[in-house]
């Protein structure tokens, strides 16, 4: 290549990066700060929920299947918490969780709450407990299964036998036990407790391993539905003298009926004692909270509220100012709006 072939070349060379360079677009500069422009926002933090634990019964108890569908009404009601629902041994193990602020909420029976906050057994040796109440949400019926052909027919003829008294701590347990106490049975002199809840009870009595089977849960109870239907069952029918013995001398029981045909083949009614069952509280919830948990329940969503289980029935807000305790203030406030206080 001569030395003008060169020279054009290199021209060329250069032409054409300079064309290249003009087609690139130079990087644009940030205009300076005036300082006035907002700070970018700080992330959103999440909302502060409280846990609010609800102490029941155990998995598949009446009480466990009511904390479930109430705490999931509440949830959707009142915005800031989150109601769970707790399985526990029962009644006496909820005052105990209540009063030591492991549960904000539970289930139990008006004798056990009046026990807890006056400090009688079985609370004696925990001294008073610190739980208060919304009041009685439903009525249970007291009831003795056994099978039919076992000859027992009455109080009296549970001498000697052996009886499923419900786990120990449960409401079923203490109202056993009161029942025992009453009539003069005692365990392993005159007869023998075995604790068992009313399913194991009542496995217990098609094993023969128990006599007869004490069960505290709204009728028709579920055990002993399907047991009426595989076997010849019978419950014991309270006389009198017995029924006026119980509801006189315990706090809180009053005479009811297993009416006939409740359980197939028990065609006749049964004479026996109920007991309400409250939702307790801790002293400590706001008022405004448990003012806004009864409204919700007992009148926002009643209509829910009515369906969450079979309890709910014959549910009267008139007995919600029935207590073993003592009502809550923000139960007062509503009760007192709601006009049956």
């Amino acid at each position: 290549m001569n030395k003008t072939a060169k020279i054009v070349a290199v021209i060329l060379a250069i032409a054409v990066m300079l064309s290249v360079l003009g087609c690139t677009k130079p990087a644009e500069t940030a205009a300076p700060s005036t300082g006035t422009e907002a700070a970018p926002a700080p992330a959103a933090k999440p909302a502060t929920v409280e846990q609010m634990n609800f102490a029941t019964s155990t998995p598949g108890g009446a009480n466990y299947s009511i904390g479930g569908g109430l705490s999931a009404i509440l949830n959707d009601n009142i915005p800031g918490y989150n109601f769970t629902v707790e399985s526990t041994g029962g009644a006496v193990e909820n005052m105990r969780l209540i009063n030591a602020g492991e549960a904000q909420l539970c289930t139990g029976s008006s004798d056990v709450l009046y026990a807890a906050v006056n400090g009688i057994a079985p609370f004696d040796k925990d001294g008073k407990l610190n739980v208060q109440s919304i009041g009685v949400i439903y009525d249970t019926p007291f009831q003795i299964a056994t099978m039919k052909n076992s000859g027992i027919k009455t109080v009296a003829d549970l001498e000697g036998k052996k009886l499923a008294v419900g786990l120990a701590g449960s409401h079923v347990n203490t109202k056993a036990k009161l029942v025992c106490d009453t009539f003069g049975f005692v365990d392993g002199k005159n007869i023998t407790w075995a604790y068992l809840d009313s399913k194991e009870g009542c496995q217990g009595l098609i094993d023969g391993t128990v006599d007869a089977v004490c069960v505290g849960v709204a009728i028709p109870a579920a055990n002993l539905t399907e047991l009426a239907l595989s076997h010849d069952i019978t419950l014991i029918s309270f006389s009198e003298e017995e029924v006026k013995k119980l509801t006189e001398n315990v706090d809180f029981f009053t005479p009811s009926v297993v009416p006939a045909g409740t359980y197939n083949g028990v065609d006749e009614d049964i004479q026996t004692f109920s007991y309400g069952t409250e939702i307790g509280v801790s002293p400590d919830l706001p008022e405004e909270l448990v003012y806004q948990i009864c409204k919700v329940l007992f009148q926002d969503e009643i209509a829910r509220t009515s369906e969450v289980h079979k309890v709910f029935k014959n549910f009267d807000t008139k007995m919600l100012t029935r207590t073993g305790a003592t009502l809550h203030p923000g139960a007062v406030k509503f009760y007192k709006e709601l006009g049956i206080l």
